[in-house]
C-alpha cells in the first residue's frame, strides 16, 4: 500500500506501485503521438517494457511497442 507524506502523519492510499505505474504509462500513451521505450537489457528496463506491453494490451492497441536498445 502506498502512502503520501504530509507534515502531520503518513496517509495511506488504496493503491500500489504496480497500479500507479500502469496509470502513468496509460496517461503517457494517451497524451503523446509517438512513444519509444529505452531498453538496456537490465531488469528495470525489462519490467518497464513488460508494463508498457500490458497497458497496450489493456487499451486494445495493436501497434508494436517501439524499443530503442542501447548496450554500452
Amino acid at each position: 500500500m502506498a502512502y503520501q507524506r504530509s507534515d502531520k502523519a503518513k496517509q495511506y492510499l488504496d493503491t500500489n506501485v504496480y497500479e500507479e505505474a500502469k496509470k502513468r504509462i496509460e496517461h503517457t500513451i494517451k497524451v503523446t503521438d509517438d512513444r519509444i521505450v529505452g531498453f538496456s537489457g537490465g531488469k528495470d528496463s525489462l519490467v518497464l517494457l513488460n508494463l508498457v506491453k500490458e497497458v497496450y494490451d489493456d487499451l486494445g492497441l495493436e501497434e508494436k511497442v517501439k524499443v530503442f536498445f542501447l548496450d554500452e
